[in-house]
C-alpha cells in the first residue's frame, strides 16, 4: 500500500513514553487521502536517542575516576606539579613582590606629600614642629619611623640584588634563598637603626 505525501502530512503525531521503557511511540490519526484508508498507525522509533544519554552518565564517571587514579599515581611516584594544581608561596616570590610593593609605595608617598605640601596650607618645617610639639611616645615614633625607612632600604638592597641577577649570577634556587633571607634581614636592621639615630 502506497502512502502520498499529503495523507503524511495530514497526520498528527503525538508522542509517549511508555512505563517501565525508553521507548518513543508516535501514534497517528486515522486520516483517508485519495481513497486510501490509512488506519491507527504506531511507529517505533527506537531506543538509540535515549540509550546515547544514558550511556553519558557512566562515561562520565569512569572519566572521572580516570583522573583520580592518574592524579594518586602522580603522587605516589613523587612527580612535580603545575602551579594551578598546588601551589605554596616561597621566597622568591615574596621578595619580588615585597620589592614592586615597596617600589609602589615610594613612588606613591613622594607625589602624595609632593601634591599636598602644594595645595596645603604652611610648609614642610611647619608640619614637623607640629609632630614634635605631640610629644609622641618612642615606642610610637620608633615602629612608625623603622616602618617609613623599610621600603626604601629594601629597594636598594634587593636592587643591587636584581643588577647581579641582570648579570647572570645568582639563579641558583639555593643562592636566591641565601640573598634573599639575607636582604630580608639586612633590611629590617638596617631600618631599625636609621629609625634608631635621632635617639643617639
Amino acid at each position: 500500500m502506497q502512502l502520498g505525501i499529503g495523507s503524511i502530512l495530514a497526520c498528527s503525531a503525538l508522542t509517549v513514553f511508555e512505563p517501565g521503557t525508553h521507548d518513543i511511540r508516535m501514534t497517528q490519526q486515522e486520516s483517508t487521502t485519495h481513497g486510501v484508508g490509512i488506519g491507527t498507525r504506531t511507529c517505533l522509533l527506537g531506543r538509540q536517542s535515549l540509550s546515547l544519554v544514558n550511556r553519558s552518565v557512566p562515561m562520565a564517571t569512569t572519566a572521572h575516576q580516570e583522573m583520580k587514579d592518574f592524579w594518586k599515581k602522580n603522587q605516589e611516584l613523587g612527580r612535580p606539579s603545575s602551579p594551578w594544581v598546588i601551589y605554596r608561596p616561597h621566597l622568591p616570590m615574596l621578595t619580588s613582590l615585597t620589592h614592586r610593593m615597596t617600589g609602589i609605595a615610594m613612588g606613591v608617598a613622594l607625589y602624595g606629600i609632593s601634591i599636598g605640601l602644594f595645595v596645603a596650607p604652611g610648609d614642610f618645617p611647619s608640619y614637623m614642629e607640629f609632630v614634635k610639639s605631640l610629644q609622641l611616645s618612642p615606642i610610637i615614633l620608633f615602629p612608625f619611623k623603622t616602618v617609613m625607612a623599610f621600603p626604601l632600604v629594601y629597594h636598594y638592597m634587593n636592587g643591587i640584588r636584581h643588577l647581579t641577577w641582570d648579570a647572570g649570577r645568582g639563579f641558583k634556587l639555593a643562592t636566591q634563598y641565601k640573598t634573599g633571607w639575607s636582604i630580608v634581614g639586612g633590611s629590617a636592621f638596617i631600618a631599625a637603626l636609621l629609625a634608631s639615630m635621632s635617639y643617639w
